[in-house]
């Protein structure tokens, strides 16, 4: 994080994959983070342990809690991409994030995996990032599928590159 203030950065983006969603969060809490990129995350690490181990005292025995919902409203613009069909961090975690979040001007956008005629292609080139957090959903797409779509990859680009 000191390196990169010493730098003469336009702007700073940060990516989180699943648990490393927490890092990144982090990261745009301890620092100026313009874009903040959050592929299938949480609210919060508890949350998502507690519904696997309901039987134990999750926060008590947690080091640290990954609290997303803390650490990604300093960001100045989110992007959430999440599948439906998550069986590993359950979708409502990333949309309990995103609901959560107070940037403004949010959209929320969806594909179907089965319907990627060229009608729809054009459909998902002419979206544009409005605001201040976005939530791309995949209907039935799971956990390890999402970061590797096309679409997922292309809406992240767009975002990353949106002035």
């Amino acid at each position: 994080l000191a390196w990169i203030k010493t730098q003469q950065f336009s702007s700073i983006a940060v990516v989180g994959e699943s648990i490393g969603s927490g890092p990144a969060s982090f990261h745009a809490y301890r620092g100026d983070v313009d874009r903040l990129v959050l592929i299938t995350p949480f609210e919060r690490l508890s949350a998502v342990a507690g519904e696997y181990y309901p039987y134990l005292p999750i926060k008590l025995l947690l080091k640290e809690d990954y609290d997303n919902i803390l650490w990604a409203q300093n960001a100045k613009n989110v992007f959430i991409v999440a599948g439906t069909g998550d069986t590993i961090i359950p979708f409502k975690h990333a949309k309990n994030l995103f609901d959560t979040l107070p940037q403004k001007n949010n959209r929320k956008t969806s594909f179907s995996r089965h319907s990627l005629g060229s009608e729809h292609e054009d459909m998902l080139t002419s979206l544009t990032h409005l605001g201040n957090k976005e939530l791309f959903v995949l209907p039935g797409v799971d956990h390890n599928e999402v970061p590797a779509l096309g679409k997922t990859q292309q809406k992240i680009s767009r975002f990353l590159s949106t002035e």
